[in-house]
């Protein structure tokens, strides 16, 4: 799969290590699977994904001012503002934690008691990765959205930045832009109307892509180790053991230590 690397996002070390929590259910669809489900940006949970700044919004109305005056630039700015607001239900992400530790809040907000993760590496995920899409790989970058920048030029960048409430997540997506086919319609097929073009985008964003996309994996490459819930009980873990090894993997599964034996 074509990994694509954008110019503007904070580059991503491969051996830096990557967690991703989940419960049982999510897990035995993976390796049943062997893909990767990439939710679709509307159904992630956060009301700001997708959405830029004020100061953002600023500084490409500037641009276009003046590459094209003042007229253009409300043309523009109009028509990018519906184009980013509908994006949202046609944008793909897959959110993994990074960390060289296992993280006891990732496993109280997420599985606690009876969840998983599977570590790996940032470069090990871009190797595994296989499908026919551009992938977009890269840390989220958390910002104060009253008077920070989220910067443009490329439909992933909006999803690759949080509001920085989110910072404890400490998150690397990798992101699949899929739009519409309308995008691609020559000119001549587009009206010129300003109010015709918005209300087009408005109907044809508003019933959004399929609810995800799984991309195949290759497993064996992308999980170092399965990690079990701290609290989780003895035959969980033995659970999962026997569920990877019947289903043809031979992952290493080892018992969180975050609840090892206390010394005074």
């Amino acid at each position: 799969m074509p990994i694509e690397h954008l110019p503007s996002l904070t580059e991503i070390k491969p051996e830096a290590t990557l967690w991703r929590y989940l419960d049982l259910s999510k897990y035995l669809a993976l390796l049943t699977s062997n893909g990767l489900w990439f939710s679709r940006g509307d159904l992630l949970g956060d009301p700001f994904e997708g959405s830029t700044t004020e100061a953002a919004r600023k500084e490409l109305h500037g641009r276009v001012a003046r590459a094209w005056g003042e007229e253009g630039a409300d043309i523009t700015s109009t028509l990018l503002s519906g184009l980013h607001e509908g994006m949202v239900r046609w944008v793909y992400v897959s959110c993994w934690h990074q960390s060289d530790w296992e993280s006891a809040a990732m496993w109280q907000l997420y599985k606690a008691g009876h969840g998983l993760a599977l570590r790996t590496t940032a470069g090990r995920l871009s190797e595994s990765l296989n499908g026919p899409q551009r992938i977009v790989i890269g840390p989220v970058t958390y910002t104060d959205y009253r008077d920070g920048f989220v910067p443009t030029g490329h439909m992933a960048l909006p999803f690759l930045h949080k509001r920085r409430s989110y910072e404890y997540e400490n998150e690397v997506r990798a992101i699949i832009v899929d739009p519409p086919p309308f995008l691609h319609d020559p000119p001549e097929v587009q009206t010129t109307r300003l109010p015709d073009i918005q209300r087009g985008l408005e109907r044809k964003f508003a019933a959004g892509g399929p609810p995800g996309h799984l991309v195949r994996v290759n497993l064996m490459s992308l999980v170092e180790e399965v990690r079990i819930d701290p609290h989780a009980p003895g035959w969980f873990a033995e659970v999962v053991r026997e569920a990877t090894k019947r289903l043809g993997f031979d992952f290493v599964v080892n018992q969180s230590d975050l609840l090892d034996e206390r010394v005074y």
